[in-house]
């Protein structure tokens, strides 16, 4: 398994971050804007050091569980990071800002790939979220220089402007780093696959929410829900209208026949295998995915699809990502209505070991009821309850 020795060979590449953010020389970022990631990484005037999220792991606020199922090896791999705290963030100047990072990672043909991309993905999206800041913080300046080019002396307002970024600003930065992580860990993982012939790859879809905004991107075909609570029109027969949950899903798979995916790939000289699960070239489930290299001429690419900014609610109870193995046997309904189910036994005190599912293993129970229902594959979850945030 290499993917430990690489995250090793970065990290000792790492000296020194934020305090010579402001200092950093020119030259690393014109580096980085021609090269990214690997630019950066090749060059020791430029390295700094990864700050690992103060809050790693499972928690109330971060529940999942993975479960090897009837397969024969287990080659998903989740990350949940639900404290990356603002001072990673120097040029937003907003020192209460929380981030959080929660993430799915289906792996296939080998546990490869999903290896390599739990352990590169806060890593690189930290990288991102810096020199795109300091980029954007760059343009901003210089527009403002532009409009009022001797702001120092007569537009304090220009310049408290000029030295963070706005909300808007903020957010795009968050949607590029995002991008661009998959991105480079698609390339980091092609090459290292070129070299040891390696050919599985792995799915990702990740979620990030900035204080009270969501951000989704999907590469393949794990899902991302949101739980909400919904109240009926109509009530139970006691003249009482109760809420439940009611799910959004915030991605949609990548599957070779959904009509651009396919397109796409038979105009770059594949096909799709329509007898069973359809396939591309026959072989991979899904259009989209880091790795395959021996596929990605065709068609197959490790672009995601973005969702906009959601501005969650008080409504909005469980955000919940998980791969395809759950939903073998689990409705995306079925999935918010689980959590419900269990919420309200667990408020019952009453309840006499009713419950299916005790808290707080809301991850658990839904990877334990999907594969008690028969799925067949590796299950994985991850559950972030919202009012806990």
């Amino acid at each position: 398994m290499q993917g430990p020795k690489v995250l090793f060979i970065l990290f000792g590449l790492l000296v020194g971050i934020i305090a010579p953010c402001n200092g950093r020389p020119d030259f690393c970022m014109t580096l980085y804007k021609e090269g990214g990631v690997s630019a950066i990484l090749g060059s020791p005037e430029c390295a700094f050091e990864y700050l690992p999220p103060r809050n790693h792991g499972r928690s109330k606020k971060c529940q999942f569980a993975t479960l090897q199922g009837r397969r024969d090896y287990q080659e998903d791999r989740i990350l949940c990071e639900l404290d990356m705290k603002s001072d990673l963030l120097g040029n937003f100047c907003q020192e209460d800002l929380k981030i959080a990072l929660a993430a799915v990672f289906d792996g296939h043909g080998g546990k490869e790939a999903s290896e390599l991309a739990v352990q590169l993905f806060p890593f690189y999206f930290q990288f991102h979220v810096i020199f795109l800041g300091q980029e954007e913080m760059e343009l901003f300046k210089d527009k403002q220089d532009m409009t009022f080019p001797l702001e120092t002396e007569v537009n304090p307002l220009g310049i408290h402007f000029g030295s963070c970024l706005n909300e808007s600003q903020m957010l795009k930065v968050f949607e590029e780093a995002i991008w661009l992580t998959i991105h480079d860990i698609d390339s980091t993982f092609s090459q290292m696959a070129s070299k040891q012939q390696l050919l599985g790859g792995t799915t990702a879809t990740v979620a990030i929410i900035v204080d009270s905004q969501l951000l989704v991107g999907n590469v393949g075909d794990s899902k991302t829900l949101l739980c909400s609570e919904k109240i009926p029109s109509g009530d139970n027969g006691d003249g009482i209208a109760k809420a439940s949950l009611q799910v959004a899903e915030l991605t949609t798979d990548h599957h070779p026949d959904r009509d651009d995916e396919k397109a796409r790939i038979i105009a770059s000289g594949g096909f799709v295998s329509l007898s069973g699960m359809p396939r591309v070239n026959g072989i991979l489930a899904v259009s989209r995915a880091i790795g395959d290299i021996y596929l990605k001429r065709y068609g197959v690419i490790a672009e995601p699809e973005i969702t906009g900014w959601l501005h969650l609610n008080a409504s909005d109870s469980f955000l919940v990502i998980a791969s395809d193995g759950v939903f073998e046997s689990l409705s995306p309904q079925e999935v918010c209505s689980l959590l419900q189910d269990v919420h309200s036994q667990s408020d019952n005190e009453e309840d006499n070991g009713s419950s299916k599912c005790l808290m707080p293993s809301l991850a658990e129970c839904i990877v334990n009821t999907a594969f008690g229902k028969g799925s067949t594959d590796n299950l994985s979850a991850v559950v972030v309850p919202l009012r806990t945030l």
